[in-house]
């Protein structure tokens, strides 16, 4: 039970570790999606050297645009401004879940503040699916 026990540990410790650099991660200059994908993949591949980080893995039928050590899944959506795009990130989010115990969301761009709340209502619907929400 103990290694099970530093194995569940060292899992949030890694995910706090990866929400404190997300929180850190200071996305300027950035315009497109990809830019903010290039820009957060160089800071986090600057401060977790020893974790390999790879673009566009496939889950399912679906893509996310970052993996961290097979355990931490980052997707980026860029400016959220209507309820089509929101129902679209929402259908993507019920897919992920399926597939992946946890995935960090960032929302970028021109963001509309209640369509985030709708995302983050979402989120806590999941029972063993952990979503975390960030904008930049």
């Amino acid at each position: 039970m103990g290694d099970l026990g530093n194995k569940v540990s060292s899992f949030w410790d890694e995910m706090d570790h990866v929400e404190r650099l997300v929180r850190g991660w200071n996305p300027e200059g950035c315009r497109t999606k990809g830019d903010y994908e290039r820009s957060l993949s160089a800071w986090l591949r600057e401060h977790l050297k020893e974790k390999e980080i790879v673009k566009k893995v496939a889950i399912g039928k679906m893509k996310v645009d970052l993996a961290i050590g097979g355990t931490i899944f980052i997707q980026i959506r860029k400016d959220l401004q209507n309820q089509g795009q929101l129902e679209r990130l929402i259908t993507q989010i019920d897919g992920y879940s399926k597939n992946l115990k946890n995935l960090i969301l960032i929302l970028c761009g021109e963001v509309d503040k209640n369509l985030v709340r709708q995302v983050r209502k979402k989120g806590i619907s999941f029972f063993e699916f952990n979503l975390r929400v960030f904008e930049k």
